[in-house]
């Protein structure tokens, strides 16, 4: 098992992306998201989410790891919080680099044109706004969702799998 912002790291420095990489991770984002849903949903928010509190691993799911807050005091902006982090972190894992807070917003198909479209809307949707007030990790799951019509055949956790055992060797 590694963790996601150590693979992003190792990824970064390959001189082209894997074949899948933008469907691993896009598969990789929606499943990490789908257990922050699960932990507000029982009022419980992360806190610090990013790439340094998901753990991958080639035969399990994406773990979300360091939950620690778990009161009801000013909840709902601590959830809006875990959702602009959890989006930020993806930003991340799409182009390699933390969004930049003071200049304004770069689409990722701008650092990487290879992105796929819907992700490139998903940072736009979650990340290029000063109000984000109404942005919940339902929203996030939502926009991370590949449309149907351009769904990739090896799409799942077959396909990060096998993306993960070719990286380290496993195959």
């Amino acid at each position: 098992p590694q963790l996601l912002s150590i693979f992003l790291e190792s990824t970064s420095r390959m001189p082209s992306l894997p074949e899948h990489y933008f469907s691993a991770i896009a598969w990789t984002l929606k499943r990490a998201a789908k257990s922050l849903h699960y932990a507000h949903g029982r009022n419980i928010v992360h806190g610090q989410i990013s790439t340094d509190n998901i753990m991958l691993h080639p035969n399990e799911e994406p773990k979300v790891i360091g939950f620690g807050e778990a009161n009801n005091t000013d909840l709902a902006n601590k959830k809006i919080a875990d959702a602009v982090n959890f989006s930020k972190s993806a930003y991340q894992a799409i182009t390699f680099r933390w969004p930049e807070e003071r200049d304004a917003f770069i689409p990722p198909k701008l650092i990487r044109p290879e992105c796929p479209k819907f992700l490139n809307d998903f940072c736009e949707k979650t990340l290029n706004s000063s109000d984000h007030s109404q942005l919940l990790i339902e929203s996030v799951i939502e926009l991370l969702t590949r449309p149907k019509a351009v769904k990739d055949p090896e799409l799942g956790s077959s396909a990060l799998r096998n993306f993960l055992s070719r990286l380290s060797g496993n195959q």
